[in-house]
């Protein structure tokens, strides 16, 4: 089994950015906020989420990290997606820190005293850990 690293950082972007559509972004937040239940865990959840989206992405053939050397089991597609599920679990969450880290980096604030700065972070509580959509109550239906 050969990985190849530029189709594994395509794999880590795809995942990590439908999820962030899907499960945090804004425009998506009439699914995500009535999300309950197993359905909620899962949304919240970006490695549980990363296994289903790997294995989709790695089994429909937009990004196959890792190639095997049996000729007789390179084109299988199951193969590919378990793979993809497996690698999704470690590469989504990954990848979506990295996006969660740019994101907050580069947010535009209005100018404001160091008080009510707390007040106005879109990705940072008061804790100074990442907000899920659980987790924060700006977010909350």
């Amino acid at each position: 089994m050969t990985l190849d690293v530029s189709q594994l950082l395509l794999f880590g972007l795809l995942c990590a950015s439908i999820h962030w559509l899907v499960a945090r972004s804004e425009i998506a937040r009439p699914l995500w906020s009535r999300a309950r239940g197993v359905l909620g865990k899962l949304l919240a959840c970006a490695g549980c989420s990363g296994f289903w989206l790997g294995g989709i992405v790695a089994g429909t053939g937009w990004a196959i990290p890792a190639q095997l050397y049996d000729d007789t089991l390179r084109d299988a597609w199951s193969i590919h997606a378990a793979m993809g599920a497996l690698l999704g679990v470690v590469v989504t969450p990954v990848f979506e820190g990295i996006l969660l880290w740019g994101l907050e980096r580069s947010s535009i604030l209005p100018d404001v005293t160091e008080e009510q700065d707390s007040d106005l972070t879109s990705v940072r509580s008061h804790t100074d850990r990442i907000d899920t959509p659980v987790d924060n109550p700006r977010r909350r239906a």
